[in-house]
Order: structure tokens, then C-alpha cells, then sequence
């Protein structure tokens, strides 16, 4: 008897609080890489809901969602996005999210996946 495929592991680092506008409708959040990221390790910047726009460290992440992989094996929810920064993120990282309301900030996190 075959055994399904096992999900990779995950960890989730939730970025809900800490957000300040800057008086353009833009939303900030500074955050740090996560420590002990292994090199079988990948990071996803996640949220559900729209955001007009959004940018980490200064980029914009218009690459397209799932840019390097999916995030599981499961498609997200349409009104999910994510991207995955591994190589993007610094040892201090800025993510600015235009155009999000409150209750889509509360949902920003980083999703760690152990491929």
C-alpha cells in the first residue's frame, strides 16, 4: 500500500501587528529574517485580501504569485497571495502594502517550508 506524499513542514510567523502608515495610504512593517533558516528552506510572504500594491525592501513583488514554487501542494484561495523571498530577505526587511485594509494586515505572515 502507497502512503501519500507528505506535506512539507511548516512554520508560520505571523506580521499583524506593528504596522504605521506613513500619511499616503501606504502601510509599513519591519521585520526580521527569521534565524536558523536551514538551506532546504523557503520563505513565503503571505496575506489574504487585496492590496493595490506591494513592495519588500524597496521591490516590488509583481513577480507573480508562487514566483519560485507553490506554497504547498494545495492551490491557495483566490484572494490569497503569496510570493516566495528567500533570496530576497535581508537581516532587516521592510514590506509596504498599498491600498490593504486593517483586517488583510492581520493576516501578513511568513510561511517557512521545509522542502
Amino acid at each position: 500500500m502507497r502512503t501519500p506524499p507528505e506535506e512539507p513542514a511548516r512554520h508560520t510567523i505571523r506580521l499583524r501587528s506593528a504596522w504605521r502608515e506613513d500619511g499616503t495610504g501606504r502601510q509599513l512593517r519591519i521585520f526580521h529574517r527569521p534565524s536558523g533558516l536551514g538551506s532546504a528552506e523557503r520563505v513565503f510572504l503571505v496575506w489574504d485580501g487585496p492590496a493595490a500594491a506591494a513592495l519588500l525592501n524597496d521591490e516590488p513583488l509583481n513577480d507573480g504569485p508562487h514566483k519560485d514554487g507553490p506554497l504547498s501542494r494545495v492551490p491557495p484561495a483566490a484572494s490569497s497571495h503569496s510570493y516566495e523571498v528567500t533570496g530576497r530577505l535581508l537581516t532587516t526587511n521592510r514590506i509596504v502594502l498599498t491600498g490593504a485594509a486593517p483586517e488583510v494586515l492581520q493576516t501578513v505572515r511568513l510561511e517557512i517550508l521545509a522542502s
